[in-house]
């Protein structure tokens, strides 16, 4: 899944290859929000309505 151009992940379109380059392009993607995310607050609300 890739962000829209507000920053948000665009869960309607997901991308999938059998393409090394392409994985390793995921793979920096996902450890480049990875290494900005901030601690997670709220889990408590989310888990709450996901179960």
């Amino acid at each position: 899944m890739l962000p829209n151009l507000s920053g948000i992940f665009d869960m309607n379109m997901l991308f999938l290859s059998d393409d090394k380059y392409f994985h390793t392009w995921c793979s920096d993607l996902f450890i480049h929000y990875w290494n900005s995310a901030d601690e997670a607050k709220g889990v408590e609300r989310i888990v709450k309505v996901v179960e």
